[in-house]
């Protein structure tokens, strides 16, 4: 009796976890897979530069922002936020 009474607490105590933790994703992404408009933003922006990394941020029931990561051809580290349709949200010196 108390294993199943412990069984219960558990699976409740891990719905309510569950459910109220924001859905969010951050998932690295190459530069094949992002949408042409983003890929053309970022060309734009990097050009002869190194491009670092791309990651894809999801969140329940707000757009989906690629934040990319580069590297000048002088070395200045710089960061983009960038909407799906290509709009440069944010650029960021680190």
């Amino acid at each position: 009796m108390k294993t199943r009474k412990l069984a219960s607490v558990i699976s409740l105590f891990a719905a309510c976890a569950a459910f109220s933790a924001p859905a969010l994703a951050d998932d690295k992404v190459p530069f094949e897979q992002v949408p042409a408009p983003v890929k053309e933003t970022i060309q734009k922006h990097v050009q002869d530069g190194k491009l670092d990394s791309i990651e894809k941020e999801t969140e329940k029931g707000k757009p989906t922002v690629y934040e990319v990561e580069y590297t000048t051809k002088d070395g200045k580290e710089f960061e983009l936020k960038i909407a799906e349709d290509g709009k440069l949200l944010e650029k960021e010196e680190d």
